[in-house]
């Protein structure tokens, strides 16, 4: 597999855009729920890419075992251990990226600059890229999660969002999907964490129940103004 052009990210950069033009932005972050007196600060992310990185520089066996093997198991019953450590840096790394540009590009792409929000949400992931280039990746963001269609309503950004490290090897090509959840405890959504059915499109995913967030996200359809053309980020 060939290791993606600038041209081919920048694409999917793009219709990323597209999508946080339609999303309105939270006017505040804050926690629905009490916080605990016992809970400890997170780490900043200067100090959880700092962690990250050691990380990786004390486990080089476990992540050359993981490209090695494209993360594949033997088994069900026998899972790829090296590959499950991959996951765990994938999942953390995806907490690096920078809320403040992501704003930036959902506003740039409201006033119509394609260019600029494409360039905030290429500098959203730098801490990203930092941790994607000693795994041997390419990262890329897919899109922001959304509680419904913005066919239907304009919704508020949560933070939760998808992305995927590619490998760079095109002998042994892998690619590994990294979600990352909503920026606080949101009572309201703890309670509709349950999964939507295909709403009539069998093609999604089989026809499998879907967490309503990825599918509105991954494949909900996002009306353009200037556009007749709906927007979506992945077809099927």
């Amino acid at each position: 597999m060939p290791q993606l052009s600038q041209t081919q990210l920048d694409i999917i950069r793009l219709t990323h855009a597209r999508q946080l033009r339609q999303l309105a932005i939270s006017p505040a972050k804050e926690a629905l729920g009490s916080k605990k007196p016992t809970d400890l600060p997170p780490p900043t992310p200067a100090e959880l890419l700092a962690y990250i990185l050691q990380w990786i520089q004390d486990n080089p066996g476990a992540l050359r075992g993981a490209r090695d093997t494209q993360c594949k198991s033997s088994s069900p019953d026998s899972p790829n251990w090296d590959a499950v450590f991959l996951s765990f840096i994938e999942s953390c790394a995806v907490y690096l990226r920078k809320d403040d540009e992501v704003t930036k590009a959902t506003l740039a792409a409201r006033a119509g600059d394609y260019d600029k929000a494409v360039d905030h949400l290429r500098a959203s992931q730098e801490d990203i890229d930092i941790v994607a280039r000693a795994l041997g990746c390419t990262f890329v963001q897919l899109c922001d999660f959304a509680e419904q269609s913005p066919e239907e309503a304009l919704i508020q950004q949560s933070g939760a969002f998808a992305g995927v490290f590619i490998g760079d090897d095109a002998e042994k090509p892998f690619m590994g999907i990294a979600f990352k959840g909503s920026d606080n405890r949101d009572t309201i959504t703890d309670l509709k964490w349950h999964p939507l059915p295909a709403l009539q499109r069998p093609e999604i995913v089989w026809g499998a129940p879907t967490h309503r967030g990825f599918y509105f996200g991954l494949f909900g359809r996002f009306a353009e103004q200037e556009d007749s053309q709906a927007q979506i980020p992945f077809d099927s």
